[in-house]
């Protein structure tokens, strides 16, 4: 679920984003990941994680740019869900 929500806001901003902004936003994706681990114990839970980490950082991506071109880089921060 989590994937059509990330492709579809990220059909709405991506192209608009510059270089840097696009390096910047792939750096936050991989954050979520990093904040999240998958480990040998168990990883269903990280799974879920980092999906609604990443979902969160496409929404915000993509409310900043219904308004047209993304200035600068939203802020953003990789979000303390509870486990």
């Amino acid at each position: 679920m989590s994937e059509a929500v990330i492709d579809k806001c990220k059909a709405g901003f991506f192209d608009r984003l510059t270089r840097k902004q696009r390096r910047q936003y792939e750096k936050r994706l991989d954050a979520c990941g990093e904040r999240y681990p998958i480990t040998q114990d168990g990883g269903s839970i990280q799974i879920y994680l980092s999906s609604m980490c990443a979902e969160d950082l496409a929404a915000t991506y993509f409310k900043v740019a219904r308004h047209g071109r993304i200035a600068t880089t939203p802020h953003w921060k990789v979000p303390d869900i509870a486990e």
